[in-house]
């Protein structure tokens, strides 16, 4: 078979509407592909696969492994290469790039290093946030909170603002990870994936009035937020306590059921509480990063920067 080149991309292919911005992915047959060439150039351990998803597999890859993922896609109308980093279920990072060595080196470097405020200084187009950073310190209950608190304050309905300020009184709940159902504080004892949905909450309904709902389907129409809350308490069941979240396949246990969820695959598989056991002394993590000449890209330590796993 002769080898096909990028311009001979036919019409019908999926990959000939990026021949003109992405001929080196093209080049390749894939976003796959092309990732993992990068990949193996440099160092070769670096897994990158297909997504599940049949409308983008040439435009499309990820990275799994020990409760972390990675999606890296292609865009179509420019060259831009955008990732997202995910941690037992939780969205810890994102950002775009035009270098495809920047975005091997981000899945690598997100595959070893153990917190993401030691990966967002490796890859600058990678950006994260507040929560993201809570859930590492296992902290993201409160912060999840004080979101909520400061959303419900800020909002005209006040019926709202007293009952999640009536909830938070409670130290029942305030134990859980809160969230936010429309109208309808929610409440789950892990504040990362798989969510909890059979816990009561409570809506408003107007005139001071408000509505609970209890796992079993009944309703209860109560005059106040107190009773609210109260009617909530009421309905919780005996083992809704708050399960510590994981942090991020450092070895931690993920709540009380001991499995995670890994995004983009929707299943549970077994989480790895033996990682950090088994990983031995505290090594330097090695990434990807391009060369200052701009390149082959090549492999280096960041010891000196005082990642480790």
């Amino acid at each position: 078979m002769s080898e096909q080149f990028p311009g001979d991309a036919a019409p019908n292919d999926p990959r000939h509407e990026y021949v003109t911005l992405c001929p080196d992915v093209v080049q390749t047959g894939s976003l796959q592909n092309a990732l993992q060439e990068v990949a193996d150039s440099a160092c070769g351990e670096l897994a990158v696969e297909l997504t599940s998803s049949p409308g983008r597999r040439c435009a499309a890859a990820q990275m799994e492994g020990d409760g972390r993922s990675a999606n890296a896609l292609m865009a179509l109308n420019e060259r831009s290469f955008s990732v997202e980093c995910w941690a037992n279920g939780g969205h810890m990072a994102s950002g775009s790039t035009q270098d495809l060595s920047e975005v091997a080196g981000a899945l690598h470097s997100w595959s070893r290093v153990p917190r993401i405020r030691e990966l967002v200084p490796q890859w600058p187009f990678l950006r994260t946030w507040e929560l993201a950073e809570a859930h590492e310190r296992g902290e993201a209950v409160p912060v999840r909170w004080r979101r909520l608190r400061t959303a419900a304050a800020r909002t005209p309905d006040t019926a709202l603002h007293e009952l999640v300020e009536a909830a938070f009184e409670q130290e029942r709940l305030r134990v859980l990870s809160p969230g936010r159902s429309m109208y309808r504080p929610t409440f789950s004892r892990r504040a990362a994936p798989p969510i909890c949905h059979d816990l009561p909450g409570a809506k408003p309904i107007g005139n001071g009035r408000y509505r609970v709902r209890f796992t079993d389907g009944r309703l209860r129409e109560v005059d106040s937020a107190a009773e609210a809350v109260a009617a909530i308490i009421e309905g919780l069941p005996d083992d809704a306590v708050h399960e510590p979240e994981a942090r991020c396949g450092w070895g931690i246990e993920v709540g009380n059921s001991g499995h995670h969820l890994k995004r983009g695959v929707g299943e549970h598989s077994g989480f790895r509480p033996d990682l950090r056991e088994r990983s031995g002394a505290r090594r330097p993590v090695e990434f990807l990063r391009r060369t200052a000449s701009g390149r082959t890209p090549g492999w280096s330590t960041c010891a000196s920067r005082g990642a480790c796993c």
